[in-house]
């Protein structure tokens, strides 16, 4: 058993390395990383965690108590395709910030516009640092729209924005309630030789003011806030935090070495209430990670939408060997590698990648050393300032169609050299940046006492064809919970954001533990979770009912409400009326309208209610599965002998032959009332005291005995009666282990089974 704390995890890490990067699939890295006790409300008294109905993210995770054979795992994106080249003559080689936030229903990137010229020994700015906007209707595709605000090259033909000041400056959208309709942009203008910042505000995200003639913050000797050590001349974040109810701000700064008498870049964050007076930054915290003094050049931290009381980062780490190493001069364009060390010799020898790590606090962070993206064997990416990840994460549609959504992110390539470099979107599944592994060998994972709301069990997970997963429900103790032991639970295989876990052939319901502690025991076989969490069971009322409040908060417009209701109201009534294409095409028209709503949360709410709709349809209308018949042979015993040969229903074959058993198999558990053997003859052998029944939920070993079944003879068999059970498959068992046999048939019409 595994030790996960995080002292305890890092002593295991060095048995898993980073995993090759694919062209088709995320690469993944073996998990030194584990959640730090502090990332989540974890009660010091021993009380369980309150997870209500939230999603818990692998990624941060510190409801995990510990491992056996089972390890957290980190998942590097897929490079995409190139999203757009800086080539207009206001952009150039260096526009490397950006942050990318959805608008409405459109994304827009910020972005820094400017332009680096290596040569003799120097380092030009041909133009002056500007922030320029783009805009995307899918994340895919970007194209700059012409705002008319400033001059460049006698023109204003161009998507300047107007009133930031210098390319450091981010912007984002308010989030808060209640901010005024002059604000609903807000930015961080660096200024003052970037010993200051400045809060802006902007009605429309093109053209900003300053809020305030005082900064948000200074540094050095007359700073209010004891800065002395800072450094705002990079991506300085700020959102506000609806989980926190406050403004963050992510600042850049430099902390004493400890070994060596140095420093490194580091992170501090503040907080306010609106956003102009901040309190004394304090330095973000990682611990357990194996290299915390590696320099983070920025910090890109963002709330999470699926779940906004976790924030995510995704920081440039700096790199700075001790002068050149002979690995230098092996890398891409080595010449120009040295041309611009004439002007420093750090700009020829530091390299950058990009880092993950994720909080629920917003100051301790759970940091993974190894390289969420890796610079790759491309000529143009292992320079200073490549491989960077913007701030802010995209939903954009998959390239595999029928797929669900993914994730997007936009890093660099190509910093310095020529006239323009490439933003390149790289992609991954949605919750997909750690998740709790297990190879085919199988490995567990079992977490702290949790006490949930809602009545199903919900997790994000992927399988091999040869993989599962599995739950147990425990109570605090360890013990597992009668009805949700290991052996009831389904195996769960294949892919799927929202994959409900089910026990005992089906039953999905954990009504009535919710409230209670519970402990949440995994079994992974060759296979991923990414998340879980605890919900309602989604049925067409409750969804109306959710409809109803979006719209109520303002989330859906008045059109889009009665869109959404009128299409289920379709859905629901087709479906009664066992009109399967009917309701699918309502449930289509459902999702196209869903796919317009701005707001991600809600869009994937309502986008998981559509898939679940679609099993509830499919299982109305479906026509009923046929009976599946077989037998087994040498059915010595039977409570563990599981049915064979399902399907073969025109078999001839012999009943008292080998101690072979014939059965039936349901799709879904049925109630048996009665049986019958016939015999094509009606000569046998067999009597009455010579056959017993048995059923199963599982066929897996799991055969029980009927006990009080009256067994009759009659001209061409026997009758059962007497049953009332509930099971998916029957058997009857006979003793005759000869070859013998006298009562044959085939196996359809040897046996009828009455369900009521």
């Amino acid at each position: 058993m595994t030790d996960v704390t995080r002292r305890g995890l890092l002593k295991a890490a060095g048995v898993l390395g980073a995993g090759a990067t694919l062209s088709a699939a995320p690469a993944v890295v073996g998990g030194p990383a584990t959640p730090s006790a502090a990332a989540a409300p974890v009660r010091p008294d021993g009380r369980p965690i309150e997870l209500g109905d939230r999603l818990e993210l692998i990624a941060g995770t510190s409801t995990v108590d510990h491992l056996d054979g089972a390890a957290f795992r980190l998942h590097q994106p897929v490079r995409r395709e190139v999203a757009m080249t800086t080539d207009r003559p206001w952009e150039g080689s260096a526009c490397h910030y950006r942050h990318v936030f959805r608008d409405g229903d459109t994304y827009r990137m910020y972005y820094t516009a400017l332009d680096y010229n290596v040569g003799g020994g120097r380092v030009d700015i041909p133009h002056p640092s500007r922030v320029a906007m783009a805009e995307s209707t899918d994340g895919l595709t970007w194209s700059r729209p012409s705002l008319g605000l400033v001059q460049d090259g006698g023109s204003t033909d161009n998507n300047l924005t107007a009133g930031t000041g210098d390319g450091h400056a981010f912007v984002f959208k308010d989030t808060r309630p209640d901010t005024p309709a002059d604000a609903r942009y807000k930015g961080i203008e660096l200024a003052d030789r970037a010993t200051a910042i400045y809060a802006l505000k902007s009605a429309d995200g093109t053209t900003f003011t300053r809020m305030s003639g005082t900064p948000m913050m200074t540094w050095g000797p007359s700073s209010s806030h004891g800065l002395v050590n800072m450094a705002f001349d990079t991506l300085n974040v700020a959102f506000w935090d609806p989980s926190a109810e406050t403004y963050r701000l992510y600042l850049r700064y430099y902390h004493d070495r400890a070994e060596d008498g140095g420093t490194y870049r580091g992170t501090m964050v503040s907080t306010s209430a609106d956003f102009l007076t901040w309190t004394t930054p304090v330095p973000l915290e990682y611990p357990g990670s194996p290299a915390p003094e590696e320099h983070l050049y920025t910090s890109n931290v963002v709330p999470y939408y699926r779940s906004p009381g976790v924030l995510l980062g995704f920081p440039m780490r700096y790199v700075q060997p001790q002068g050149w190493q002979e690995s230098h001069f092996r890398l891409p364009n080595p010449e120009h590698r040295r041309e611009r060390a004439l002007a420093s010799e750090r700009y020829g020898t530091a390299m950058t990648d990009t880092l993950f790590m994720s909080s629920r606090d917003g100051v301790v962070f759970d940091r993974w050393d190894e390289a969420f993206i890796q610079p790759g064997p491309g000529t143009e990416n292992w320079k200073y300032a490549d491989n960077s990840t913007g701030c802010g994460i995209a939903v954009t549609p998959s390239h595999i169609h029928g797929a669900p959504d993914e994730l997007s992110v936009y890093a660099t390539e190509g910093y310095w050299t020529g006239d323009e470099l490439d933003v390149v979107r790289y992609t991954l599944r949605v919750d997909g940046f750690v998740s709790l592994n297990a190879p085919r060998s199988g490995g567990e994972a079992v977490t702290k006492a949790v006490r949930f709301i809602g009545d199903q069990l919900v997790l994000n997970l992927a399988t091999s064809a040869a993989g599962h997963v599995r739950v147990e429900v425990q109570n605090p103790a360890g013990t597992p919970i009668p009805g949700f032991g290991l052996d009831e639970c389904d195996p769960l295989f294949g892919d799927d954001l929202a994959r409900v876990v089910s026990w005992r052939g089906g039953d999905t319901d954990l009504g009535s533990l919710a409230s209670r502690p519970v402990r949440l025991r995994f079994a992974i076989n060759d296979a991923d979770v990414y998340s879980f969490r605890f919900r309602a069971a989604i049925t067409f009322d409750s969804t109306k009912t959710q409809i109803t409040a979006y719209h109520q908060d303002g989330t859906l417009t008045t059109d889009q409400r009665d869109r959404l209701l009128a299409h289920l109201s379709d859905a629901q009534s087709s479906a009664e009326q066992g009109q399967a294409e009917e309701a699918g095409q309502a449930l289509d028209d459902f999702a196209e309208v869903v796919r317009e709503i701005p707001d991600d949360a809600a869009r994937d709410v309502l986008a998981t209610a559509a898939a679940e709709l679609r099993r509830i349809v499919r299982e109305l209308t479906a026509e009923p599965w046929p009976t599946r018949y077989g037998w087994l042979g040498n059915d010595v015993d039977p409570a563990t002998g599981n049915l064979e040969n399902l399907g073969l229903s025109t078999s001839l074959i012999a009943l008292d032959y080998r101690n072979r058993s014939v059965g039936a198999a349901f799709w879904e558990p049925v109630t048996i009332t009665a049986l019958t053997l016939r015999d094509v003859d009606g000569s046998t052998r067999l009597a009455a005291g010579d056959l017993s029944v048995y059923v199963s939920d599982t066929n897996d070993g799991d055969w029980r005995r009927v006990e009080g079944v009256q067994v009759a003879r009659i001209s061409n068999g026997f009758t059962f009666t007497g049953l009332d059970v509930t099971a998916r498959y029957v058997k009857v068992v006979q003793p005759y282990a000869d070859d013998a046999f006298t009562f044959t048939n085939q196996v359809a019409r040897m046996l009828e089974v009455t369900t009521a």
